[in-house]
């Protein structure tokens, strides 16, 4: 005899899965965190030690340097306007 699992709790099991279809890349995750951050930054509701950017810009120079790049001239205008409001 083995452990019998309940029909409605496999269900819920299964229906909690996620497709592969919607799943996102760590690259994608990286820049909605990185953009999420500098908005966050613009708003004034994070400072940049909350917002965690760097983190992500870490993870995110190995995946694609280009976009790295990028997002870091954004990050470095977003810094500049931060400071100078202080």
């Amino acid at each position: 005899m083995g452990l019998e699992v309940p029909c409605f709790y496999q269900r819920i099991v299964y229906l909690s899965i996620k497709p592969t279809s919607t799943m996102k890349s760590t690259e994608e995750l990286c820049i909605e965190k990185i953009k999420a951050g500098m908005r966050a930054i613009k708003l004034k509701s994070k400072t940049p030690a909350e917002a965690n950017c760097g983190f992500f810009f870490t993870k995110l120079k190995p995946l694609n340097d280009g976009m790295h790049d990028d997002l870091m001239k954004e990050y470095k205008t977003v810094m500049e306007t931060h400071n100078k409001a202080k």
